[in-house]
């Protein structure tokens, strides 16, 4: 028994020798490549951050054309989640008669993107493609009933999981009048389904936002003429979808920080569920 014993000391404080050689090897490896990432020569300088409100838009260009950010993303951060989201259409006239050719969407903190190309089953009209001509994947472009699904799964990845209901905003641009009620047609055309998505899911017209906090600002409200006041610069890749979802997160963030809590009460007061978007296009 005795001897037993002696041969397990032996065994472990061998083993016990051979985990500190190994951590003191470790330790100086970890020295060795602190000292490289710490010198001078390796070590540039931080850019300043600019402040939240700046332009992202010129990051469009980079982005407009990047492959799709993986499903599901990172946990969402707390609270309802506002997403900027913009169409290019086949054109202007009766929204149950357009079709979508681009859509772009963002949320308002952080980098996360939504873009795609759409192929779209009407014809392009030439004063849309005037406006906005085609982007260089449309020749590879999908159609919306296997596009859109995709959109909505990245919505839906991005519910607030912390509040009794996960809430998401969708805010697009005059989109109570055009966007909306476009992707409601779209869905029921290529027996596209969102069920899922209510209550958590609801639209938002930024317009109406705009028009309550900053009253100021002269007619037209266009995006354009919004965004040079309020942003204080023209939109970069303007009449791209992800261009002018971008501009209109500008224009989130520089609201959100001049008017704060009321700026968060004008999105939830005027927030239409997805039931309300469908009935004001007699789908239900």
């Amino acid at each position: 028994m005795l001897a037993h014993i002696a041969r397990l000391h032996k065994k472990i404080v061998r083993d016990l020798s051979a985990i500190v050689a190994d951590l003191e090897a470790l330790r100086l490896q970890s020295k060795q490549y602190e000292t490289i990432l710490l010198s001078p020569v390796a070590a540039p300088k931080k850019a300043p951050r600019p402040p939240r409100f700046v332009s992202d838009t010129n990051r469009v260009a980079r982005q407009l054309f990047a492959s799709p950010p993986s499903l599901p993303p990172p946990l969402p951060p707390p609270g309802p989640q506002l997403i900027f989201y913009d169409l290019e259409t086949t054109g202007l006239g009766a929204t149950d008669k357009i079709g979508i050719r681009e859509i772009g969407a963002a949320v308002m903190h952080g980098n996360d993107f939504f873009r795609r190309a759409v192929k779209p089953l009407q014809d392009i009209t030439v004063g849309a493609l005037r406006v906005a001509p085609l982007a260089p994947d449309a020749a590879t472009a999908r159609p919306w009933n296997l596009e859109g699904p995709n959109f909505y799964a990245w919505v839906n990845c991005r519910c607030a999981v912390d509040e009794p209901q996960p809430q998401v905003y969708l805010a697009g641009y005059n989109s109570k009048r055009f966007d909306s009620r476009i992707l409601m047609f779209e869905n029921q055309r290529h027996e596209v389904s969102i069920e899922h998505l209510s209550p958590a899911v609801q639209f938002v017209d930024m317009m109406e936002v705009v028009r309550a906090l900053e009253p100021d600002i002269d007619k037209p409200r266009t995006l354009a003429r919004v965004h040079q006041n309020l942003v204080g610069n023209a939109i970069t890749s303007a009449h791209t979808a992800l261009g002018d979802t971008y501009a209109l997160k500008d224009i989130g963030l520089v609201l959100e920080e001049r008017h704060g809590a009321r700026f968060w009460h004008e999105i939830k007061n005027r927030a239409e569920s997805l039931h309300g978007v469908m009935k004001r296009c007699k789908l239900n």
